[in-house]
């Protein structure tokens, strides 16, 4: 299973365990597809986004999938120049550690009363975990065709997608509510009833996030969309 795979550590022993673990993932990939995938039509957006339009439309999907709404106009342009120059270049722009940086510091601003903190460890995790539905939105920058997670770097897109479905779990979800690293550990558990549980996209209790969000990311010159401009500083999102 791909919860076997711990965050990979710089020696030696542990990128062999890494790779052995996701070159055998990778060969159940047909038959992972074989299931209904809720996420299919936007890992399609992200197999196909090399152009304005089409980069537009993957970044509302996920914007809307997990935030909700409409994306600020002033939002959208810089999403779609980084993804754009990500596609032309091949060169990422952020990593699993700048997304928890990111998280962590948006969380607290959005309801400092149940955020809790992320870290790398935990986005790691959460990409293994939607890795099979979104393969073309969270491989590696850095990926061969053995290795496609690669390292921690990823695409405008696929760091925006991770960001943004953790801040949603984190301020909804009552199993992502505590420590991080407890949770982790968590993902590690043999019970799939309980892993399940916490990779879920909370669906109830979003009254709070949307009155928090929504509005404020309606005016170009407010303090959300500011604070949302920052929140890709530290993603790593060229101006």
């Amino acid at each position: 299973m791909l919860f076997s795979i711990f965050w990979r550590r710089a020696d030696a022993i542990g990128r062999l365990l890494a790779l052995a673990t996701v070159t055998a993932a990778c060969c159940n990939y047909a038959a992972a597809q074989s299931m209904r995938n809720p996420y299919e039509s936007l890992d399609v957006k992200a197999q196909l986004a090399t152009s304005e339009s089409s980069c537009r439309a993957l970044f509302q999907e996920i914007h809307g999938r997990t935030l909700f709404g409409t994306l600020p106009n002033s939002v959208m342009a810089r999403l779609i120049r980084a993804q754009l120059g990500f596609v032309q270049s091949g060169h990422p722009t952020t990593t699993e550690s700048a997304v928890a940086d990111a998280v962590n510091f948006f969380g607290p601003l959005l309801d400092s009363a149940v955020y809790t903190g992320t870290n790398a460890t935990q986005i790691r995790l959460l990409r293994l975990d939607f890795f099979f539905d979104v393969r073309h939105l969270l491989q590696a920058a850095n990926r061969s065709a053995m290795e496609p997670l690669g390292d921690s770097t990823l695409s405008p897109a696929g760091g925006m997608f991770l960001a943004s479905l953790l801040l949603r779990n984190k301020l909804t979800n009552p199993a992502w509510y505590g420590d991080p690293d407890a949770q982790n550990k968590v993902f590690f558990t043999n019970d799939p009833t309980v892993r399940a549980h916490l990779a879920s996209l909370a669906r109830n209790d979003v009254n709070r996030l949307r009155a928090a969000l929504t509005p404020g990311l309606a005016d170009e010159t407010g303090i959300i969309v500011s604070t949302f401009h920052r929140f890709l500083d530290i993603l790593g999102i060229p101006r």
